[in-house]
């Protein structure tokens, strides 16, 4: 997987040598910076298209997962409100918000978000895992059980892209 994210970089690189401020260029060669994990280069890179376009959600979204991977969780917690005013119904900002609010020792805050991303998409296996992983923490095992098996179930069904 990592050879064919260097791949992708490279030739992505070429296409930012003829043209640098090329969105989709930019943008997968941050995401592919990020696949590397070479966090600090790709936030530059998707800075620079929220530079260019400071409306660009995708790059916002990713944004903020890149530094939740960082566990810089305010400045990401920042980015994921940005997309979810333009997009309240945005799963992937909501599941990253709940987890990221329980880092910050915001369970409650936390689950709601989580709440609201499993009523949009009930199969999304992160976001019952993350709901299980605030249950424990409040001490509410027998809902955390229940909703990490869930997380088991539907992995079968859907892919987790966190």
């Amino acid at each position: 997987m990592l050879f064919r994210s260097e791949q992708a970089l490279a030739s992505f690189e070429k296409a930012l040598q003829v043209s640098p401020d090329h969105i989709d260029s930019l943008m997968n060669s941050a995401v592919a910076l990020r696949k590397l994990e070479r966090h600090e280069e790709a936030l530059q890179r998707f800075h620079r298209i929220l530079q260019i376009d400071p409306n660009h959600v995708n790059a916002r979204l990713n944004h903020g997962a890149c530094l939740g991977d960082l566990e810089r969780c305010d400045e990401a917690l920042t980015d994921f409100d940005i997309v979810l005013d333009a997009m309240p119904d945005c799963v992937d900002a909501l599941v990253w918000r709940g987890g990221l609010l329980n880092t910050l020792g915001r369970p409650q805050e936390g689950l709601h978000s989580l709440e609201r991303a499993l009523a949009l998409k009930p199969d999304n296996a992160e976001g019952h895992y993350n709901c299980g992983v605030i249950y424990q923490g409040l001490l509410r095992y027998e809902e955390a059980l229940d909703r990490k098996s869930t997380r088991l179930n539907s992995s079968h069904s859907s892919v987790s892209r966190m």
